[in-house]
């Protein structure tokens, strides 16, 4: 109880300190895990792992998703510079 206590105090210390060059979701929390994060961690290791986290997620979604993974293998399979569909018009003419 001691450490959570001496790092909320070293939180309460830098709070005001705290620069994030973008804003998260859940912006308070993020602010405040920064400021105490180097009672324990070497800063910058709550926003590498919370990236590392966000990004799980977001993959963990795509593969959950049939139709998400499907265009991500296609994608994965274009060469540079493929088209699909052709930008002319195909309207009847007026």
């Amino acid at each position: 109880m001691g450490s959570l206590l001496d790092a909320a105090a070293h939180g309460l210390r830098k709070l005001a300190d705290v620069n994030l060059r973008q804003i998260p979701r859940m912006a308070d929390f993020a602010l405040w895990a920064t400021a105490c994060e180097t009672a324990f961690w070497p800063a910058g290791t709550f926003a590498r792992a919370h990236r590392a986290n966000r990004r799980a997620a977001i993959e963990d979604l795509i593969e959950a998703d049939p139709v998400a993974a499907r265009v991500r293998e296609i994608m994965a399979s274009r060469t540079t510079g493929e088209r699909f569909g052709s930008s002319a018009c195909r309207c009847p003419d007026r």
